[in-house]
């Protein structure tokens, strides 16, 4: 293994123990068992480490912090992910039945609610609940289901982004964590 000048690192088999790029990098003979935690620490760390030198070899390494973006980013991912589980599982309209929807799920509450647009005549309307169980709806109770599963969608995109909103101005990894759905 060797560790470049920008704390990166490079791992070679053909050269476990040598700088094959005569680079002056500094060198951990991978060969070795007593530098097995030290490479597992570098792998995990690095670049974002101090490296503590004894003789001009390293002989241990300090984590350092990690730049504020990429964990402001690596949340908004978490919060969106989040967020799409929340609009495909965690409806539940105001009869007390979940529906789930994904975007097949919605597609199809659309083709649902233009038949009933086109055909006033459709009293009843059969429906699947998030346990796979068929209900029989009113046409009353299913538009009401539709109006409601449209405005769980928008709540928790809203949400999604108030919370990305936070994200952005927080300053200290903490703060970023604090975050939750």
């Amino acid at each position: 293994m060797i560790i470049k000048s920008n704390k990166s690192f490079e791992l070679n088999s053909a050269f476990p123990d040598s700088d094959w790029y005569n680079e002056g990098n500094y060198i951990i003979d991978e060969t070795n068992q007593e530098n097995q935690d030290l490479i597992q620490k570098i792998k995990e760390h690095a670049p974002y480490m101090d490296l503590i030198l004894e003789n001009d070899e390293i002989i241990d390494i300090k984590p350092t912090e990690k730049p504020i973006k990429p964990v402001k980013n690596r949340k908004i991912k978490e919060l969106s992910s989040k967020c799409k589980e929340s609009i495909v599982y965690n409806f539940v309209a105001s009869n007390g039945n979940g529906y789930r929807l994904t975007i097949e799920d919605q597609l199809n509450m659309q083709g649902q609610k233009s038949e009933l647009d086109d055909d006033g005549t459709i009293e009843e309307v059969d429906w699947m609940t998030i346990d796979d169980s068929n209900v029989t709806h009113t046409r009353d109770e299913w538009l009401t289901i539709y109006k409601e599963a449209f405005q769980h969608k928008n709540d928790s995109i809203f949400k999604n982004k108030q919370l990305r909103d936070q994200v952005r101005v927080c300053e200290t990894k903490e703060e970023v964590e604090a975050v939750e759905w």
